[in-house]
């Protein structure tokens, strides 16, 4: 009888060697064919539990209208820390690409949890302090050198960081671009600064517009 076990994990430079393809073959097709290829490819590569796998693939997938939101969605619910803080499928979504749309990304984090201010508070921090100075590769950069450097760079940085008290939740004017590796960042650096107010446990999600 055939074993029908689940095989293992590609190993690391398996995982890397099967990426690579995907995206040359993303590079260089074009078509829901050439998608359905890297997209098989993909899904072998992201069977190795690299942490930045998923978030790779997303930014190699993120002006293909089939794929653009699935890897994204992938991608956060990996970020989720059952207990702790979590994720939704939702969070930092990239929508569009149907019927010729041009795909975008909703760069909004609202926080459910038991301590509205703390929320607001970590936000304030996050948005004021780190978030603005977060580039379109996922770098963070230090906050005594960000304009400098952000003014000498080609690499996009949020236009503007706002704060919705209310939700609460923060939103970066992004002028509607795709940044999986800023979302990353921002996500991440969203749950620092709500671990460091004292909320450890939280959901983040992006509101229904």
């Amino acid at each position: 009888m055939d074993d029908e076990t689940t095989p293992p994990p590609a190993t690391p430079s398996d995982a890397e060697r099967i990426f690579q393809r995907g995206c040359q073959i993303l590079d260089g097709e074009g078509g829901t064919d050439a998608w359905d290829k890297a997209r098989a490819l993909f899904e072998e590569a992201a069977r190795h539990p690299d942490p930045l796998m998923l978030w790779r693939i997303a930014h190699a997938c993120r002006w293909v209208p089939t794929q653009a939101a699935y890897w994204m969605s992938r991608a956060v619910l990996a970020e989720s820390r059952p207990g702790g803080i979590t994720t939704d499928q939702n969070l930092l979504r990239i929508v569009g690409g149907r019927n010729g749309d041009t795909l975008t990304q909703d760069f909004s984090i609202a926080v459910r949890s038991d301590n509205h201010d703390l929320a607001v508070a970590a936000l304030t921090t996050a948005a004021g302090t780190r978030l603005w100075a977060i580039l379109e590769d996922g770098r963070e950069l230090p906050p005594e050198e960000a304009e400098e450097i952000i003014d000498d760079t080609d690499l996009y940085s949020p236009n503007y960081v706002g704060v919705d008290h209310e939700v609460p939740r923060i939103w970066m004017d992004c002028k509607g671009m795709v940044y999986p590796y800023m979302a990353r960042t921002a996500l991440l650096v969203v749950a620092d600064e709500l671990r460091k107010a004292g909320l450890q446990r939280a959901h983040l999600f992006t509101p229904e517009r």
